[in-house]
């Protein structure tokens, strides 16, 4: 079975796991073409240099990182509004009058509409996820 990147063929998945196991065995294969050997070495050239530009972050750098902060602060939000609507919900319904049981039901509402909705949403997102 012949393996193939953007309309280019690059021998078959025999070939392809050499290339895996050691970069300059795709340098060597006599089944390529010049035109293939030459992607194929500057594809691995450029794999090569953007791993060895990889820069590695002590763990204070990657705390004040400001997407770290960022990420963090959006967490927070979602944690204190779930903890929020957990605890002081109920609260919040009983001062309008309702007895214990309704207001059970009622803070049940949220709970239960997310429930419902969380496998069609996930599902929907999943879908998008494979389709792009």
């Amino acid at each position: 079975m012949a393996v193939h990147h953007r309309g280019r063929s690059l021998g078959s998945a025999r070939h392809r796991h050499l290339v895996l196991i050691s970069p300059t065995a795709g340098r060597r294969r006599t089944g390529l073409t010049a035109d293939q050997k030459a992607w194929l070495s500057s594809r691995l050239e450029s794999e090569i240099a953007a791993k060895q530009a990889v820069t590695h972050l002590t763990l204070g750098q990657a705390l004040a990182s400001p997407k770290v902060l960022t990420l963090s602060l959006i967490y927070f939000g979602f944690v204190g509004a779930l903890y929020g609507m957990q605890f002081w919900l109920p609260q919040i319904v009983k001062a309008f009058g309702f007895s214990n049981a309704q207001t059970g039901f009622v803070t049940a509402v949220p709970i239960c509409f997310g429930t419902v909705c969380d496998d069609p949403v996930g599902a929907a997102f999943g879908c998008h996820a494979r389709n792009a």
